[in-house]
Parts: C-alpha cells; structure tokens; sequence
C-alpha cells in the first residue's frame, strides 16, 4: 500500500506543478494578447489624427480657393486625387460633442461642406 500512495502522491505533486506552469503560461500569453490590442489601437488612433491633421491641411488649401486637382502639385506624388478627397471628408466629419465635466454643458460640433472637391 505504501508504493501506490507514495506513486499518487508523484503523480499529483507533478500534475499540481504542470497545473501551475499552465496558469502563468496562460496568464503570460493574456497579457501579451492585451499589449497587441493596446498597441494595434494606439496604432489607428495615431493614424486618424494624423490623417485629419492632413485633411484640415488640405481644407485650408480649398478654403484659399484651390480645387483638388490645383492642390495636388502642392502636395508632390504622394497625395493622389482619390486620397486628397478622402482626407478632406476626414476633415469634415463632425467632431465627436464634447461634454465639459465642470458643467456639463455639451459644445456643438462644427460642420462645413464639401464645395471644392471635384
């Protein structure tokens, strides 16, 4: 009887330390997966600032009374026609309503148009 228990005993103490080496496996791989989200989303909030940054950019070459297709030279090889338009719908999406915490009062988005595209 003391062989069997003292086999049970290997078995569990090595079953409980494979249990162990799992969770914090687990536990390592989460947290990674959490780093590649956080990571991939700071990634597209970067990205959208930057493209309105260059939308409202190009707004203001339209507002100086240029069409897109007297802005692109402006802009070199990068910047196609296809793109400058989409930037500039960017820079027309209204602004997400700000909502102060002091006094809750809500600031209205600014909306402009779309004249000069084409």
């Amino acid at each position: 009887m003391a062989v069997r228990q003292e086999a049970r005993q290997a078995v569990l103490k090595a079953q409980a330390e494979m249990v162990a080496e799992r969770k914090l496996r687990d536990k390592q791989l989460s947290a990674l997966g959490v780093d590649v989200v956080v990571a991939l989303r700071e990634r597209d909030e970067a990205i959208a600032r930057w493209e309105e940054s260059a939308g409202r950019a190009l707004r203001k070459m339209t507002d100086e009374g240029l069409s897109v297709k007297e802005l692109l030279p402006w802009c070199g090889p990068e910047v196609t026609h296809r793109e400058a338009v989409r930037l500039l719908k960017l820079s027309e999406e209204p602004a997400p309503v700000n909502v102060s915490e002091e006094d809750g009062k809500q600031e209205a988005p600014v909306d402009s148009s779309l004249d000069k595209l084409e």
